[in-house]
């Protein structure tokens, strides 16, 4: 079994397993492998807010620099799965500031897009320029705040589920 196939899975004890393996043969199993996304094991276990996992991978050196083919790092997808608890063990690893340089949309903008507002007070206390918290296409949080809440509203009127989600891993 893969690093990435257990966090997929799911399976706690056979990571544990792999990854004390890992230590003394590094070469064997790989912590950067990804899946068809781009999705290394970290990024996995954030996007599943599976704080166990994501904390196991970063303690047995887990690059927190990955980034997907989506532009999604580590705390975007964390903050995209709702998960405080993942998000705050992220941040004591590496920066805002630095997460945030190096994904398309920016973790504010995703608890917007999510409208997820405990993330959004939590990131608000992040001292944070306008053009940091700005995704690559140049929209702030308060522009797609705005924008997730016309779609809700227009899937409301339409009869089908309301969904502030702009776009789904697969």
């Amino acid at each position: 079994m893969s690093v990435i196939r257990c966090v997929e899975e799911r399976d706690t004890s056979s990571l544990r397993a792999i990854l004390a393996q890992q230590r003394h043969n590094p070469k064997k199993f790989d912590l950067e492998e990804t899946d068809k996304y781009g999705n290394t094991p970290l990024l996995r276990a954030c996007y599943l807010a599976k704080v166990e996992h994501a904390d196991l991978l970063i303690r047995h050196g887990a690059s927190l620099k990955a980034i997907n083919y989506l532009g999604q790092n580590a705390l975007t997808l964390a903050t995209y799965a709702g998960s405080l608890d993942v998000v705050r063990l992220l941040l004591r690893y590496r920066s805002y500031t630095d997460f945030n340089k190096s994904s398309i949309v920016p973790a504010l903008c995703v608890a917007c897009l999510r409208q997820n507002q405990t993330l959004i007070n939590f990131f608000k206390r992040f001292p944070a320029t306008a053009e940091e918290v700005k995704t690559a296409h140049g929209l702030s949080p308060a522009q797609i705040r705005q924008w997730a809440e016309i779609y809700n509203k227009s899937r409301s009127a339409q009869g089908g589920p309301s969904s502030s989600a702009a776009y789904r891993m697969r």
